[in-house]
């Protein structure tokens, strides 16, 4: 099967439509700034990172708190929320369809 102006192959199992790539899920979690917490409610949000399943290493490589907040995927680089962090965001638009 030969792939034609650079198309990746369609893997079996990819969710089309939603943040999964086969088995891979996404989520953002956030990196607070200095000082602050996800323990506390309402702590600012320095920028928002993309993590592989429920993990807490950012695409990225910055290694993020356990306790931090998530949100769901299909928020990212939506008006819904932000700022993102442009190393996540590049790597993600690569894995998923």
């Amino acid at each position: 099967m030969g792939l034609q102006g650079g198309a990746a192959p369609v893997v079996a199992g990819a969710w089309r439509g939603s943040r999964r790539c086969g088995a891979m899920q996404h989520e953002m979690r956030a990196e607070y700034e200095e000082g602050s917490s996800g323990r506390v409610a309402g702590a600012p949000v320095k920028i928002w990172h993309m993590v592989r399943g429920n993990g807490t290493a950012a695409m990225c490589g910055r290694e993020l708190a356990p306790d931090a907040e998530t949100q769901d995927a299909d928020l990212w680089a939506t008006g819904d929320s932000g700022p993102f962090c442009h190393s996540c965001g590049a790597m993600y638009l690569r894995e998923v369809p």
